[in-house]
């Protein structure tokens, strides 16, 4: 099995540069969103002895999209 890695270079302008840190900041918003949310169903499922409630990926990011804001969707 061969890989293959191609690197590439950006020479982003100020605007370009702004919209990629706004859209950097949005990403660690929604890991850290979604961290907590995860934590706090694991928390849940511990105290109340229930396997149905322990999180998985889809769990969660349908909690997530359900609690979307309206200012989120003009980044996503």
């Amino acid at each position: 099995m061969v890989v293959r890695t191609q690197k590439v270079r950006l020479y982003p302008n100020s605007e370009m540069r702004q919209v990629l840190d706004e859209l950097c900041d949005y990403r660690r918003y929604c890991w850290n969103e979604g961290l907590a949310l995860w934590n706090d169903m694991y928390e849940q499922s511990l105290i109340l002895e229930d396997k149905k409630l322990k999180p998985n990926e889809y769990k969660v990011r349908n909690e997530l999209v359900a609690q979307k804001e309206d200012w989120q969707y003009q980044l996503s």
